[in-house]
């Protein structure tokens, strides 16, 4: 007699537990053992039968056989469609899980954020690191006060244009072909002025060149961390980020004053230079692409090295339903600005960062010629608001994805709409004239010096509140666009900073630093009705550029696969493509 063949078959059907099934020379037969998680054969005396089914929606229950006199029913076993080897369906058949949203592991996203929030401190330092050098600055180049402070001037306002070129550009070409490039201007720029001649016109020139390399972080970052965070704790992320735009002007002047009182002008943008260059390679190794309309959630360089040499080409198959952008315009970002939400958020960034800039103008002037302070005790006298905007921005982040998170929750569907970060602005808005108010009155009454750096400190404190949450909801404000948006928002914030620098001088000598500063905190105190406004009418705005979204969906999707000349500002992924 033959042995017994045995060959392992499965029913395929969407079961949670797959049954194994042996067909014996003698008698299939199956049994259920207890809670196993497998079934596993018995012996049986009737030949040819003792397999039963019964299916239902979620799981199939298999009839133990077992030996008997009355036989079970035949079944037949000649169609094996349905059967398969165990080895092919070893692993239960299951609905298809939603892919990450980024494929980054948690400490890779924290070494990603490390860089950009390096690059974002390093461009607000090469705009107030050169400060204390102007009056020497004056004198070797033999021009007026005027002229020097012109180079301050064109650098802010070069600063406040140019990201709405490398954000858009980044929308659509990716991230690190423009990491790289403006970087590499930046340092090259830094690079001549170290041994330029004392020229006005290429100091001019360069102070440009320098301004349009440094700029691009301010939306390159934002973008970089909507496309590595989810929305839910993207607050976080970004209040770290704004560690380096915030600390950036208060560390500036600090450093530049011990380079200009030990050497010469030259080594502060030497320092630029260097430290330019320590960062460009940091992320030329090892900033890899992020934007997701080119490698969908980065599970392309997820299991790669840290360090790699630079790929601009990368590609990875995207989600459905993607939006692409196509070549940026001048005309979509002024399209962008016909969106309230948009406007009211720039113009309270630029109120806030204006008023800052008033109190950071005046604090050195005050404690020089008030208090007596030296240079070195005046560098001192801003650690207080660079401590204070730290703890802002970090405690801001924390609570504001804590809200976040609660407000999913509370939610029926689980959504959240992005104006629900607005709210959380409130406590930011309603403390920063406060500290307005106090700082203005404590000059002007000459209180304690402790006084007045408490003051600044609460400013620094609820302004970096109100911008780590901004920052936020301009990257979710119009999906596909982060890095577009937050660049306009920089377009409101400097000129209002230069402007601010500018006008404040002659108004407070003219009407005395405590009103000139009370109607500065009644100018801020606008901010609080701008985010009662966003939050009363945010939600039916927030549908119109829904509908308006949809709608750029839809006639996007028929051009799908053809090129890049459709009708639309964005493009879909293909359907047929998964991650």
């Amino acid at each position: 007699m033959a042995a017994p063949s045995s060959v392992p078959l499965q029913p395929i059907y969407p079961l949670q537990k797959v049954p194994t099934i042996t067909i014996g020379h003698e008698t299939p037969s199956l049994g259920y053992r207890g809670n196993s998680s497998s079934y596993s054969s018995v012996p049986a005396a009737e030949p040819e039968h003792a397999i039963g089914h019964r299916r239902n929606s979620s799981s199939v229950s298999l009839l133990s056989q077992t030996e008997t006199n009355d036989p079970a029913p035949a079944r037949d076993f000649s169609d094996t469609s349905l059967l398969l080897p165990r080895s092919e369906t070893e692993a239960p058949l299951s609905k298809p899980q939603k892919p990450p949203y980024t494929a980054f592991s948690d400490g890779r996203r924290k070494f990603l954020l490390a860089i950009v929030t390096a690059a974002a401190f390093l461009a607000p330092v090469a705009g107030n690191i050169y400060l204390p050098a102007l009056p020497q600055l004056s004198i070797d180049f033999h021009v007026s006060r005027v002229a020097i402070n012109a180079t301050v001037s064109i650098f802010m306002l070069v600063f406040a244009i140019a990201p709405l070129f490398w954000g858009a550009c980044a929308d659509f070409m990716g991230r690190k072909p423009l990491y790289t490039i403006s970087f590499l201007i930046f340092v090259l720029a830094n690079a001549i002025l170290i041994f330029i001649p004392a020229n006005y016109g290429a100091l001019f020139f360069l102070r440009i060149l320098q301004a349009t390399g440094a700029s691009s972080v301010a939306s390159l970052g934002a973008g970089t961390i909507a496309d590595m965070y989810e929305p839910k704790i993207r607050a976080g992320a970004i209040s770290i980020f704004m560690l380096g735009p915030q600390l950036g002007p208060v560390l500036g002047p600090v450093i530049g004053g011990a380079i200009i009182g030990s050497t010469s002008w030259r080594w502060i943008f030497g320092f630029l230079a260097i430290l330019g260059a320590a960062i460009w390679v940091w992320m030329l190794f090892c900033l890899p692409e992020t934007l997701r309309a080119k490698v969908g959630n980065s599970a392309l360089h997820a299991d790669g090295p840290w360090i790699a040499f630079p790929n601009f080409h990368a590609r990875a198959p995207i989600a459905p339903g993607t939006i692409i952008m196509k070549r940026p315009s001048a005309m979509n970002v002024f399209k962008l600005l016909k969106y309230p939400p948009i406007v009211l958020v720039s113009i309270n960034v630029a109120i806030l960062f204006g008023s800052y800039y008033c109190v950071a103008v005046t604090l050195p002037t005050r404690l020089k010629y008030e208090y007596h302070f030296s240079e070195t005790a005046i560098g001192v006298a801003y650690i207080p608001i660079g401590v204070s905007m730290i703890a802002g921005s970090l405690l801001s982040g924390r609570y504001s994805d804590w809200d976040h998170t609660r407000a999913q929750r509370a939610s029926p569907d689980g959504k959240v709409a992005p104006e629900h970060r607005i709210k959380s602005q409130l406590f930011g808005v309603v403390l920063f004239p406060i500290g307005i108010e106090l700082y203005g009155w404590s000059c002007y009454f000459a209180f304690h010096p402790a006084v007045v750096l408490t003051a600044t400190a609460v400013v620094g404190f609820s302004m970096s509140w109100v911008f780590a949450t901004n920052t936020t909801y301009m990257t979710l404000a119009k999906p596909g666009q982060a890095a577009t948006l937050v660049a306009i928002a920089s377009l409101f914030r400097n000129p209002a900073a230069s402007l601010a620098s500018l006008v404040i001088d002659p108004i407070v000598t003219k009407i005395g630093i405590g009103w000139t500063f009370r109607g500065l905190a009644a100018l801020d105190m606008s901010c609080i009705l701008m985010v009662i406004v966003l939050i009363w009418y945010g939600p039916g705005w927030r549908k119109r550029i829904d509908d308006e979204i949809a709608a750029e969906k839809a006639k996007a999707a028929p051009s799908v696969g053809q090129g890049a000349a459709g009708v639309s500002a964005v493009s879909l992924a293909p359907s047929t493509i998964q991650r």
